[in-house]
């Protein structure tokens, strides 16, 4: 069960399988007013049974969803596209398509998706690079140190604990919090 938010309620929330390059990951994908969330459930681990959160999206940061050949659901976001297996896929595409429709503004939660003054809240546009910090919307950006015309951006930096992958000046997992290592 998804933690709320204040201010936030369940829209819909169902089993799918996410499938990824290690395989199939059954879980639960939750769509509330303000995220979207899949919580993937893995064997038992020492201390009991395991759920792993690989997605915690605010609305706002959701680029497209679509339905493919009637079961399975895609949703692009900026660092990872997720495809799940569903018998209701073009149901998540309409549901996701409305919530996205009402979504407050600042990346999906009020104040953005860290609270207020976090990215996507007040004050973001202000910053270098607006909302999605210096290296913009798709790691591309100003020039910054050992950047110039024609320099490849900084690559995403992947979680080694959930795999998620993160922007390159992060120093903790947007997806689990784990640290990510210096580099």
């Amino acid at each position: 069960m998804v933690d709320l938010r204040p201010g936030e309620a369940v829209v819909k929330e169902g089993n799918v399988v996410r499938q990824n390059p290690q395989g199939p990951r059954p879980g639960v994908l939750t769509l509330t007013n303000h995220r979207l969330i899949f919580e993937v459930h893995l064997p038992q681990g020492p201390g009991g049974p395991v759920v792993r959160r690989t997605i915690d999206a605010p609305l706002g940061r959701i680029q497209n969803v679509a339905a493919l050949d009637g079961s399975r659901l895609q949703v692009q976001l900026p660092m990872q596209v997720g495809v799940f297996e569903s018998p209701e896929a073009a149901e998540w595409v309409r549901v996701i398509t409305e919530a996205r429709s009402h979504a407050p503004p600042g990346g999906g939660m009020p104040g953005g998706p860290r609270g207020p003054g976090g990215p996507g809240g007040p004050g973001a546009a202000g910053r270098p690079g607006g909302l999605f910090g210096q290296y913009g919307p798709r790691g591309q950006g100003g020039p910054g140190p050992g950047r110039g015309p024609g320099a490849a951006p900084p690559p995403p930096r992947p979680c080694a604990y959930c795999g998620r992958m993160n922007e390159p000046a992060a120093t903790k997992c947007a997806g689990c919090s784990a640290p990510l290592p210096a580099g």
